[in-house]
């Protein structure tokens, strides 16, 4: 699956989290050594030792007897608060920058974590340094075991939010989502014909073991032209399109691509991807292909396993579009170079331009706010931060110097009259695009 292959560039030097920001920030957000011990306590493999280990008037000399057990998970008989900091450290130092280093910094940071338990589990307390090989051994692989879980909290809870992407996905299907408004509506729709017509190519594939499958979700998700538009479905963009091949889907079918969108709009950013790593797009694919979203619906008397490999096939497909579509955006936002086709080109420049068009309407049909007037004087004294705000608020335009923002304050009557005169020329003709826009989150799903 192609995902995010065109950030391949070091996201430190292309305006990401810079080293030193990065561990503060792991500094601010690490959970305390007693929280995690604490949880630690709360696991089963733990509560087994406990449970296991006999009291300590009937230990024998090759036991470990429930107070030293207990003793596991001191701070002051195991050097924890040592492990916590050398941990931070090791996820500083090999945190995956691109998709190309990402096995290497896991093997490395694997590597020194196994290291870091072999050096907790040998630094023996009094009571174990002169015990038998039997109680040593035991005491070692105890701790092997507890390091083990403290770590996976640790980093779960230090670079995961807390939870793993399952849990987020699960959160994210279970709550109440919505797209963002019409042009999202469409896109979604658009991309739903998308995935129709790519299971249709599937369906008449000769190695497919379960092509009959393939046909059946063509054949109960897809309808006509008419049979879309009296139901309400957002079929304005396929319309737009005005392309043969494509399709139009049924309301089930778009409310399952409805459901895989709800995933990746909240869970695809910069930040998850800091999170949870440079394969994420992979990753939520992978956990989607899992869930129930309403495909069974759509396959009646389909196994389990049919319905799964269609799953996988589906999300597959979209996040292949949705892997491609945060890399074009990442890239636009951070200058990034990128080869496009002709057709993917277009499609981001049809789509800035709507938007900007909509923004530019909703703006034209705003009433003027009362913002009050300024004196001379009080134009005098602003800085030209303030004297950009209160252009801004008056529906002035905002460039030059500070010389001519004084004096677009001071005489406005005559800069409307140029703002106006601009914005009906604007409207006679399409805007060129400005790439250095605020993208939204739905914009520019074209495949390649």
């Amino acid at each position: 699956m192609t995902t995010m292959s065109a950030i391949e560039t070091d996201l430190d030097d292309d305006g990401g989290l810079r080293s030193e920001a990065y561990l503060d920030a792991l500094v601010d957000r690490a959970p305390s050594v007693d929280s995690l011990l604490n949880d630690v306590r709360r696991l089963q493999i733990y509560k087994g030792f406990i449970a296991f280990a006999p009291p300590d008037d009937k230990c024998g000399a090759d036991e470990l007897s429930k107070s030293e057990v207990e003793a596991m998970l001191s701070i002051d008989t195991v050097n924890w608060e040592r492990l916590h900091s050398d941990l931070l450290l090791a996820i500083h130092d090999n945190r995956a920058t691109t998709k190309t280093d990402a096995a290497q910094k896991s093997r490395s940071f694997t590597d020194q974590r196994f290291e870091l338990f072999t050096q907790l589990a040998r630094e023996y307390p009094p009571f174990i340094s002169s015990s038998s090989q039997v109680r040593t051994d035991m005491w070692t692989s105890g701790i092997d075991a507890l390091a083990g879980d403290f770590t996976r909290l640790f980093e779960q809870r230090l670079t995961k939010g807390g939870c793993d992407l399952s849990d987020k996905i699960d959160v994210v299907i279970e709550g109440e989502w919505s797209p963002s408004g019409t042009a999202h509506e469409e896109t979604i729709y658009y991309l739903a014909g998308y995935v129709l017509r790519a299971v249709n190519k599937k369906g008449r594939g000769n190695k497919d073991a379960s092509p009959q499958v393939f046909q059946l979700l063509e054949s109960n998700a897809s309808i006509t032209r008419d049979a879309a538009v009296l139901a309400g479905l957002p079929t304005g963009r396929v319309e737009r399109a005005e392309i043969e091949s494509l399709c139009y889907a049924s309301r089930s079918f778009y409310e399952v691509i409805c459901t895989v969108e709800s995933v990746y709009d909240q869970l695809l950013s910069e930040a998850s991807v800091y999170l949870f790593g440079v394969f994420l797009v992979n990753d939520i694919s992978h956990y989607l292909s899992k869930y129930d979203v309403g495909l069974e619906e759509l396959l009646p008397d389909s196994s389990r396993e049919e319905v799964q490999l269609v799953m996988s096939y589906l999300t597959s497909i979209y996040g292949n579009v949705r892997g491609k579509d945060f890399a074009r955006k990442y890239n636009l936002r951070h200058g990034v170079g990128q080869t496009e086709t002709t057709r993917a080109t277009l499609g981001t420049i049809d789509y800035l331009n709507r938007i900007k068009k909509e923004a530019r309407i909703k703006l034209e049909q705003k009433p003027p706010s009362d913002v009050g007037s300024l004196t001379a004087e009080q134009i005098g004294k602003m800085k030209c931060d303030e004297l950009r705000k209160a252009l801004k608020e008056r529906g002035l335009r905002v460039t030059g110097n500070k010389a001519e923002l004084k004096n677009r304050l001071l005489n406005p009557a005559e800069k409307d009259r140029t703002t106006r005169r601009q914005q009906q020329k604007s409207t006679e003709a399409e805007p060129e695009p400005e790439l250095d826009v605020d993208i939204p989150e739905h914009m520019m799903y074209e495949d390649n």
